[in-house]
């Protein structure tokens, strides 16, 4: 499946008004869009994503009773040396339908970090700097 130089473009404009939008919620919200976030999230990685499968299945996460930052104390977090070592495993099985592009951290703590980034969250990066700029004014 080949690209659209456009989606990107219309990605990060539907984002933008997004931020525009939500950064005047209140607290409640804001809290509620989190949790069902974080839900969707949760119930992707378990069904998609090889780590995560195996980690909720020796944890014994139920996904389907996951109630968001409430119990996100429940798994464990993450080391930076786990992704190194097993990086293969935090691609999801369904990543190519969401557009990827492998990005890295500057590694000035020591070793970069290398991961794959959706043209989803490319999106929100170029949306959230670009609302940012309109603090300035």
């Amino acid at each position: 499946m080949e690209k659209s130089i456009f989606k990107l473009p219309f990605k990060v404009f539907i984002r933008y008004f997004f931020y525009k939008n939500s950064q005047y919620w209140s607290k409640q919200k804001i809290e509620k869009f989190q949790d069902k976030q974080l839900i969707k999230l949760i119930k992707h990685a378990s069904k998609n994503v090889p780590y995560y499968r195996q980690l909720f299945a020796e944890i014994k996460l139920n996904v389907d009773k996951f109630k968001g930052r409430e119990d996100l104390h429940k798994i464990p977090i993450l080391e930076k040396e786990t992704i190194r070592k097993n990086k293969e495993l935090f691609i999801a099985d369904n990543a190519k339908k969401y557009g990827i592009t492998w990005d890295s951290t500057s590694g000035s703590t020591g070793t970069p970090l290398h991961f794959v980034l959706s043209d989803a969250v490319q999106a929100n990066k170029i949306a959230a700097l670009l609302r940012s700029f309109n603090w300035a004014n």
